[in-house]
């Protein structure tokens, strides 16, 4: 009977040593990195590193999404206060279009930005009421989301330089 229970044992062993090594293979061949929650091998350089929510001390940010909408460049998520929000927003002073791979912005990242001032205008032009924030910096929220992220969808902490524009 023990012996079936190692027989066992060593083929689950085997099968798992396969299927990490078929994990890493794959992913190595089409991401050309292989994200492994515990440790990062990647020829990419570190270009920001991603925060979480509850970590950030600033009292006056916002959390938004990338936008593609007439009028408006961003989702708001949070807003200053901390409230939950689903309005299109305007943000200025900072264009993550010009920095940040189109790839990189539709793959629904979170972005905190830092804000210097809110504005609310009617805006003629469009025929719509406008809220815009001035901000002065920014950061992504973890977890970092891209397309093409490993096969298991663990999600690293960092902005590559590859995902820069």
């Amino acid at each position: 009977m023990n012996f079936q229970w190692a027989k066992l044992i060593l083929l689950i062993t085997i099968l798992l040593v396969t299927i990490i090594i078929g994990y890493a293979s794959i992913s190595l061949i089409i991401h050309e990195r292989i994200i492994i929650p515990i440790s990062r091998i990647s020829n990419d350089e570190i270009v920001k590193k991603a925060v979480r929510r509850g970590c950030v001390r600033n009292l006056d940010y916002i959390v938004c999404r990338w936008s593609r909408v007439s009028g408006a460049n961003f989702k708001l998520l949070y807003d200053e206060n901390g409230n939950r929000s689903d309005t299109y927003i305007l943000v200025t002073g900072i264009k993550l279009e010009e920095k940040l791979s189109y790839e990189f912005l539709i793959s629904k990242n979170r972005f905190v930005f830092y804000v210097d001032e809110r504005i609310e205008y009617f805006d003629t032009e469009w025929g719509e009421y406008v809220i815009e924030y001035k901000v002065n910096s920014w950061d992504v929220l973890y977890p970092v989301k891209r397309d093409s992220d490993s096969l298991f969808g663990f999600k690293p902490k960092y902005i590559l330089k590859s995902d820069m524009s």
